[in-house]
């Protein structure tokens, strides 16, 4: 598999578990509590922090992939 090919489908999984992420929050709109609002709302605040600014990024892996010599 082409280098670029693998990227484009990390991307679209990033992508797949962002939707998946989004979906999980708004699955609790329905509750209308403030409480829980917050709390789901954290939760993804979390996670995106994470993977923006945690260790190992999204950016990180695409960069590895880049240098690896696939044809």
């Amino acid at each position: 598999m082409k280098v670029t090919k693998l990227i484009k489908n990390f991307e679209t999984k990033l992508d797949d578990l962002y939707e998946s992420l989004y979906a999980l929050r708004d699955s609790l709109d329905a509750i209308e509590d403030e409480e829980v609002d917050y709390l789901i709302n954290g939760f993804v605040d979390q996670i995106e922090l994470v993977e923006d600014e945690g260790k190992i990024t999204p950016d990180d892996i695409k960069d590895q992939i880049h240098v690896l010599d696939i044809e």
